[in-house]
């Protein structure tokens, strides 16, 4: 990742011409080339001759968060320079606990047309917009399946429309996640942390001890995997440590410690997409509950493996991939994908026979996994005990777990149960 910094103006549409201009700070490179232009051209973005669907650029506000308050959209005009046809994607990413509101645009070669991100877009079933208007974190330009050689020029950037401020529903409940830090660790902050065997490479977990805790005292532990990177409308998961939210919405960030643990290369570096180097993966992660329980007062004999798509899959993939991590967990909560569903060579005989019997006996909880004949199938089969609930949210997202939520009730409900019995 390449970070440059530039200003550029932006003006903001229905604002009259003595209005100050919003400033843009710096942007990021993610393995697409962007080279900042004149006028009221912002930028041009050029992707590699080998196709990547995992190229971006990112735009920051110079200091603060944005403040969009009272806007309901973000318009930019793009044109297609290249020799093939790209659909542009869009993103306004809020802050940890939310999500990322997105618009599209289909260009064939030579095209020009505006892109346009509603701020007030919401999940199915949600009771308020996908991002706090008031607090936008940064904007990302991405591309859907682009082809080897795109080329796209990003023009001025204005607001339009009005909207009415975020304002919760009555009753409505939804938690803020704290976002990762550079400091260490500290009741109450979720903090960039390293094995010491790692201090001169790139993995790295996020850390997150609750408010109130004590040295000498024994917490139990979530540990959870995050997804993939995938920048595919309305998806929009980094795939990195912090990208996790799922095990501060299961405790509601109050009397867990809570770690997002990475997937690992075997040269240490970060994996992410797909397992990286699976067993050096899943000794990172018997190396981490170790150092928690030893360094941080964490319960041997509670700790719960959770993990979001690729790290539901991870839930057996990663976690029961041999006795020595097996042993580690009480439970398991996988959302959103499992292990046996074929993703990244998590098959289903290898689950039915390799990984399903290690689980001997302790208890899953799935959300939004119901649906799933095989899996029923991988429990009917083992008799192992098993729970299900649906969220409701009918996208691919954890933010579930971040509202109260009847399943989300459900899961917690289950949490306390899990935590409070022998192990």
């Amino acid at each position: 990742m390449k970070k440059l910094l530039f200003i550029a103006a932006v003006f903001l549409a229905g604002i009259s011409a003595a209005s100050p201009r919003l400033q843009v700070g710096a942007f990021e490179e993610e393995r697409a080339r962007a080279t900042r232009l004149d006028g009221v051209k912002l930028l041009r973005m050029e992707l590699a001759p080998k196709r990547d669907s995992f190229a971006s650029v990112l735009i920051h506000p110079p200091e603060d968060p944005w403040d969009f308050s009272g806007y309901r959209r973000i318009v930019s005009e793009f044109t297609n320079i290249g020799d093939v046809p790209v659909t542009v994607a869009f993103w306004a990413v809020g802050r940890p606990g939310w999500d990322a509101a997105v618009g599209t645009v289909k260009l064939a070669p030579g095209e020009r047309a505006p892109c346009s991100i509603d701020l007030a877009q919401r999940w199915p079933g949600g009771r308020v917009p996908k991002v706090d208007s008031g607090h936008i974190e940064y904007l990302r330009v991405s591309f859907v399946r682009p082809a080897a050689g795109t080329v796209v020029e990003m023009e001025d950037i204005r607001l339009e429309g009005n909207s009415q401020p975020l304002i919760y529903p009555e009753g409505y409940k939804r938690l803020e996640v704290p976002a990762m830090v550079n400091a260490p660790p500290a009741p109450g902050l979720r903090v960039k942390h390293q094995l010491k065997v790692f201090r001169e490479k790139e993995a790295y977990h996020a850390l997150y001890l609750p408010p109130g805790w004590t040295p000498g005292k024994r917490y139990p532990v979530i540990v959870e995997y995050s997804g993939n990177r995938w920048l595919n409308p309305p998806c929009h998961s980094p795939g990195r440590p912090e990208s996790g939210r799922m095990g501060f919405g299961m405790s509601e960030g109050k009397g867990f410690i809570w770690v997002n643990a990475p997937f690992v290369n075997r040269d240490g570096s970060l994996a992410l997409n797909g397992w990286g180097d699976a067993d050096v993966t899943a000794d990172y992660a018997v190396d981490l509950v170790k150092m928690l329980c030893a360094d941080f007062g964490g319960d041997p004999d509670n700790v719960i493996l959770t993990g979001f798509s690729r790290g539901a899959v991870a839930c057996g993939y990663i976690g029961l991939r041999n006795d020595k991590i097996s042993s580690l967990w009480k439970a398991f909560h996988p959302c959103q994908h499992y292990d046996g569903d074929g993703v990244h060579g998590a098959t289903f005989e290898s689950a039915l026979n390799e990984r399903m019997p290690r689980l001997n006996g302790r208890p899953t909880f799935h959300t939004d996994n119901g649906r799933h004949a095989e899996l029923h199938d991988l429990f009917e089969q083992t008799g192992q005990p098993v729970t299900f609930a649906e969220s409701g949210i009918g996208a691919h997202t954890d933010s579930m777990l971040l509202e109260n939520r009847p399943s989300t009730l459900e899961l917690r409900a289950w949490l306390k149960r899990i935590t409070a019995a022998e192990k």
